[in-house]
């Protein structure tokens, strides 16, 4: 190799490169395949299991629905709730020395 041409060199060394990189797509290619087939035997193993729906009122619908509204709406004042700043003399008060201290 050391007394070749460096276009001969550059050439081979090219083709290693991609033959390299084809060869890791398919590596990838292959572990993806044997992904989705997992995944795919999962599906049809939870389709065959016979599923056991609880069956709600439209009255028990209607306060789930009204319980999330109300957390909703809790939450939504906790984030755009107003509280004071904290002042100096506060009990929370935790910022450090104030600065006409020395």
């Amino acid at each position: 190799m050391l007394h070749q041409p460096y276009k001969v060199v550059a050439t081979l060394l090219d083709k290693m490169v991609e033959t390299n990189k084809e060869s890791q797509k398919k590596y990838e290619w292959e572990k993806l395949v044997a992904q989705v087939d997992v995944l795919s035997k999962r599906v049809t193993e939870l389709k065959s299991k016979p599923g056991r729906r609880k069956r709600t009122s439209p009255f028990e619908s209607a306060n789930r629905e009204r319980g999330m509204r109300l957390q909703d709406t809790q939450i939504t004042h906790m984030m755009t709730g107003h509280y004071p700043p904290f002042a100096e003399d506060s009990l929370n008060y935790t910022m450090g020395d104030s600065e006409d201290e020395e």
